[in-house]
C-alpha cells in the first residue's frame, strides 16, 4: 500500500520517544479533548461520563466552551470549580464556529493521546480510556484507534450500532479516504500527529473526516469491537442540513485537497475516488432533475486529460441516467441501488477488499 512508504511504525516510535523525554512526571498520559456549544441538555452527562473513568494513568479534561447562549458555560463552570485538578475550561468571549474551538482546545491538550468526546455525546464504560490507551500502547504500528459506539435520536431511541465490522481490527488510510466510519466520540489518537495540521482543515464543513484522514497518513486506524460510547443523531448542525448534491461537492473538495496537501503520494487512489463522487454527483444531479448541469459537467470531465477520465462503464452509467433521467428516478424509487449498494458494501467488508474497489450509488454519504 502507499502509506506504508512514510514507515508509520518507525514515525509513531519516534514521536513515543520524544513524548516521553519532554513530558514531565506531572504531565497526563491522556487529555480528553471535549468542545461544547449550547448543550445545556447533554452537557451533564457527557461531563459525567468522562469524571467516571477508572484509569491507570492520570488524565485531564479540556473543554472548549464556545460562547453558548444556554446555560452550557454555567454548567461546565461548576464542574471546572469543583474539579480544579482535573477539568481545564477553554471560555471564548465570541463564538468562533467548530472548528477554531477544536483547534484551540487541541493546542491546550497536554496528554499523549487525545480522546474526543462532543458535548452531546457520552461515554457508558468506565474502562474505555485504559483500554484505548493500552491498545495504542500495545500497537505501535497504529496512529488511532476507535471503537463501536450506540447511535440514539433525540429522544433517547436507539437507532442502530455503529460501525457493523466483521473481525477486523485494524483499517489503512485507504480505507478512511473511501468513507468516514470512524464516530466521533469513540476516537483517540496520538497527540503528535495531529500537531500540524493545514489551513485548508477549517475551511472545510465536516472537520473530524479530514482529521481522521490527516493522522491515518502515520500508522493504521486501530478498531475495538466493544460498544463504549453514545452518539447523539438529533439531527441539528451545519453538516446535518447540507444538501445530499453540496455533500458530494464537499467530499471531491476534500480529497482534491488532501491530495494536493501531500504533494500527490496517494494520486492513484485519490483519482479513482475522484471520479467515483464524480459519477455519484452526476447521478444525483439528474435524479433532482438537474439534467443539463449534469451533463454540462459530463463534457467537462470527458474532455480531460486520459487518467483523469471517468472509465468507459462509469461513463456508460452516467449516459443512461443523463439521458433516461425519468427511467433513473424510478429505480431508485423502488430502491433497487440501494439494495445493491448494501450487498456490495457487505462482500466488499467480509472479503476485505478495499473500499475503493466499488461505488456505492444508493447509500448516503456521510459524516460524524
Amino acid at each position: 500500500m502507499e502509506e506504508d512508504l512514510l514507515g508509520p511504525e518507525r514515525f509513531v516510535a519516534s514521536c513515543m520517544l520524544t513524548r516521553r523525554a519532554e513530558a514531565s512526571a506531572s504531565s497526563p498520559k491522556v487529555s480528553v479533548l471535549m468542545i461544547t456549544y449550547n448543550h445545556e441538555r447533554f452537557i451533564k452527562q457527557a461531563v459525567e461520563s468522562v469524571l467516571m473513568q477508572k484509569t491507570s494513568f492520570d488524565f485531564e479534561l479540556v473543554i472548549g466552551e464556545d460562547c453558548s447562549r444556554d446555560r452550557t458555560r454555567e454548567i461546565v463552570l461548576e464542574y471546572a470549580r469543583r474539579c480544579p485538578d482535573r477539568i481545564r475550561l477553554l471560555p471564548s468571549e465570541r463564538n468562533v464556529g467548530p472548528y477554531p474551538n477544536f483547534s484551540r482546545s487541541l493546542e491546550a491538550c497536554e496528554g499523549q493521546y487525545v480522546a474526543v468526546l462532543e458535548g452531546d455525546d457520552y461515554w457508558i464504560s468506565s474502562h474505555k480510556l485504559q483500554k484505548q490507551a493500552d491498545f495504542l500502547d500495545a500497537h505501535l504500528e497504529c496512529s488511532s484507534c476507535f471503537h463501536t459506539v450506540q447511535v440514539v435520536s433525540g429522544d433517547g431511541r436507539t437507532i442502530r450500532i455503529h460501525p457493523a465490522f466483521p473481525e477486523r481490527d485494524l483499517f489503512a488510510l485507504e480505507d478512511i479516504l473511501s468513507f468516514n466510519f470512524v464516530p466521533t466520540c469513540s476516537v483517540m489518537f496520538r497527540r503528535d500527529c495531529a500537531r500540524e495540521r493545514p489551513e485548508w482543515l477549517g475551511e472545510l464543513k465536516m472537520g473530524d473526516w479530514p482529521l481522521h484522514i490527516l493522522i491515518a497518513q502515520y500508522g493504521r486506524i486501530g478498531f475495538i469491537n466493544e460498544v463504549m460510547g453514545v452518539y447523539r443523531d438529533h439531527g441539528g448542525g451545519l453538516w446535518r442540513s447540507t444538501s445530499k448534491i453540496d455533500w458530494i461537492r464537499e467530499f471531491i473538495r476534500m480529497l482534491e485537497m488532501f491530495n494536493a496537501h501531500t504533494q500527490f503520494r496517494y494520486d492513484r487512489i485519490i483519482r479513482r475516488l475522484i471520479l467515483a463522487w464524480r459519477l455519484r454527483l452526476l447521478l444525483a444531479l439528474a435524479e433532482q432533475g438537474n439534467v443539463i448541469e449534469a451533463r454540462n459537467l459530463f463534457k467537462v470531465w470527458t474532455a480531460e486529460r486520459p487518467q483523469d477520465r471517468i472509465p468507459m462503464t462509469w461513463r456508460v452509467a452516467a449516459w443512461t441516467g443523463l439521458s433516461f433521467p425519468a427511467l433513473y428516478r424510478l429505480i431508485l424509487s423502488r430502491q433497487v441501488l440501494v439494495r445493491c449498494a448494501r450487498r456490495m458494501l457487505v462482500l466488499c467488508r467480509v472479503y476485505r477488499r478495499p473500499f475503493t474497489r466499488i461505488i456505492t450509488f444508493g447509500a448516503e454519504p456521510g459524516g460524524d
